[in-house]
């Protein structure tokens, strides 16, 4: 590191050669038995199904995190819509009567 900043190395956003490999490995495997991978698909219905297409899919793209906000105290929401001359406004006093945000 020079005075500080960062001079060698990739680029920002530019995968390593792991990366790479394994993203070549994967449509690989998928482009040869794609045919045997669809015939099988076909055989399921059902949870079974989404079941077997979840799990092939979440090697190749990245398994998003659930994220729950949950507000136990007794602040009061209000809502203001501003349209030009008329504006609406919604309170909601409990938040547990508007449920969970997920």
């Amino acid at each position: 590191m020079a005075l500080g900043f960062k001079t060698g190395g990739r680029q920002a956003g530019t995968p390593n050669k792991k990366t790479e490999e394994w993203e070549a490995f994967g449509r690989a495997v998928i482009d040869g038995n794609l045919d045997r991978i669809q015939e099988y698909m076909q055989t399921l219905e059902g949870e079974k199904l989404l079941d077997s297409w979840l799990k092939v899919v979440e090697y190749f793209r990245p398994k998003q995190a659930r994220t729950e906000i949950v507000d136990d105290s007794e602040k009061k929401l209000i809502i203001e819509i501003d349209r030009g001359e008329s504006q609406s406004t919604f309170e909601e006093s409990s938040p547990s009567a508007a449920g969970n945000i997920s």
